[in-house]
């Protein structure tokens, strides 16, 4: 005998988007805070109230769940310039001497901001640090041109070092242009053929992509098929021209254990959170993993 469960949906905002699914006595249901200019508690906050409303319609009790994810943003979603760095063969923020970005106040500093090495990541850190106090008055125009000129300096040396390492190191082209039954979006399980398929089809982007193969909609959210599905529909990266724009960057980002969540919360409420809280919690981690850790660590 078979046993057929009717997929139910809650229309979203947008025409053929659903908000909410249910299917099997199981119920998928993800929501975003519209408010960007919420802290991260307000954020969560809101997020959780329409996730209580939709879970609300569809009559469950919320006595087991299975799988939570929160995700944090990332500077595309604040609404950050960026531009392709060929030589390292990825997108990144376009920043200034003092590593600020298109976003007025908003610096990002170290890696981040293009790979030198961990002590260029270091001085551009200090960079920002300099500026900023500088904005508060802390520090003279003289002091800042003081105290940056050594540190500017040395960033310069590291990054003509990097160019000769990301020349002689640079991704092998037939590491980013699989072919085949070649699983390029794990998430998806979206192959190389399939890829290719919609390339021929007319596939200019990572967007068409997402709307063809659902390549990057998994839970990493793009971040470990990317560069081989950009590289298979633009091989004009290789030749150092500009590739087609990234895909919209949407929340969620990165993943959150329910615990981390919980004690962000009720750390930025003044909540019961404290140091301790956080040893205790990782020796019961431990624990359950079988691991030993010395003490101190």
């Amino acid at each position: 005998m078979t046993v057929e469960f009717p997929i139910e949906r809650a229309p979203g905002v947008a025409p053929g988007r659903s908000s909410a699914s249910s299917y099997g006595g199981l119920v998928w249901t993800v929501a975003t805070a519209l408010d960007k200019n919420l802290d991260l508690k307000g954020q969560i906050a809101a997020s959780f109230e329409k996730i209580e409303r939709m879970l609300a319609q569809f009559g469950t009790d919320k006595r087991y769940l299975l799988s939570v994810n929160v995700f944090l943003s990332d500077t595309r979603l604040a609404g950050v310039a960026h531009g392709w760095n060929d030589s390292q063969e990825c997108w990144q923020p376009v920043v200034d001497e003092w590593q600020e970005t298109s976003a007025e106040n908003l610096m990002v500093a170290g890696d981040s901001g293009g790979i030198l090495g961990d002590e260029a990541a270091e001085m551009s850190g200090r960079l920002s640090i300099l500026r900023i106090a500088h904005r508060l008055g802390r520090i003279s125009d003289q002091s800042l041109r003081t105290l940056a000129a050594p540190l500017q300096s040395a960033i310069k040396r590291f990054a003509a070092a990097r160019a000769f390492i990301d020349t002689i190191f640079r991704t092998p082209e037939t590491m980013l242009i699989p072919s085949g039954d070649t699983i390029v979006c794990r998430c998806e399980e979206v192959t190389a053929a399939q890829i290719a398929e919609a390339s021929s089809c007319g596939a200019s982007g990572l967007r068409h992509l997402k709307v063809q193969t659902r390549v990057g909609m998994g839970p990493c959210r793009a971040q470990m098929c990317s560069m081989a599905a950009t590289a298979m529909i633009a091989p004009k990266i290789r030749r150092g021209q500009s590739p087609p724009p990234p895909a919209t960057v949407r929340a969620p980002i990165r993943p959150l254990t329910l615990g981390q969540l919980a004690d962000a919360v009720t750390s930025s409420s003044g909540g019961f959170h404290k140091e301790h809280d956080d040893m205790d919690h990782q020796k019961k981690s431990d624990k359950r993993l079988g691991l030993h850790r010395p003490n101190g660590i």
